[in-house]
């Protein structure tokens, strides 16, 4: 009479199958035999559980991230801000963006309110520390470049719950949009308002804190208003 089986790992094989295991590997006492059969029984198990442990893991990682794109561009920075770690670092590639600690993220989340931005969370891959994902954003700025959205690469480091570390890295495809408009505008801003380019950006880039974005969608929509 066969044996039933089980779903999972080791414990696949049925039951007639470890007693010809056992058999092959001349074990003649029963006791011992009952014992390897437990053991594997136990090993099946706990295969079981770690497994599952780190799906749930995985899961919590992504709900960390999905709470994060939830938040901003529609909650303050102060609310987005508290998804990270006292001492996490977030870094924008091609923006040259680098802050960290909640005070400078917290400024940076306001950005993404100032120019209503919107993010969305595309296909992931996630463990118990680490989502590694794709987002696509859309806000005023973006829109009034010429670009309807951008799409960029995440990862996000995760830390007792909350972001310890996020790189966010523009596609291919919407770097070399957002360079090409970006060079336009600049060339533009330049001509017409070179006297603002230090205020506009301090150190020659985007800093969040000291970077007047109204004053950047003010000038964006003259730009697009035909004074190019």
């Amino acid at each position: 009479m066969p044996g039933r089986t089980r779903r999972s790992g080791l414990t696949e094989l049925p039951l007639l199958g470890y007693y010809v295991l056992m058999r092959q590997a001349q074990i003649r006492s029963p006791l011992v035999a009952v014992g390897l059969v437990l053991c594997l029984l136990c090993a099946g198990r706990c295969a079981r559980a770690a497994s599952a442990r780190a799906s749930r893991l995985g899961g919590n990682a992504v709900l960390v991230v999905r709470e994060f794109v939830s938040r901003f561009g529609s909650r303050p920075g102060s609310s987005l801000a508290q998804l990270f770690t006292e001492d996490a670092r977030v870094r924008i590639d091609g923006l040259s963006v680098v802050v960290s600690g909640r005070q400078e993220i917290a400024r940076l989340a306001d950005y993404g309110v100032s120019v209503r931005s919107r993010m969305n969370l595309l296909d992931w891959t996630a463990d118990s520390t680490t989502v590694s994902c794709r987002l696509v954003e859309r806000n005023e700025w973006l829109q009034l470049l010429g670009a309807d959205s951008a799409t960029y690469q995440g990862r996000f480091t995760i830390r007792r719950g909350r972001i310890s570390d996020a790189v966010i890295s523009p596609e291919p495809a919407s770097q070399e949009l957002l360079a090409g408009k970006l060079t336009e505008f600049g060339l533009w801003l330049a001509l017409n308002h070179s006297g603002l380019l230090g205020r506009l950006l301090p150190d020659g880039k985007l800093v969040p804190g000291r970077t007047d974005f109204g004053e950047i969608l003010r000038l964006l929509r003259q730009w697009r208003g035909g004074s190019r």
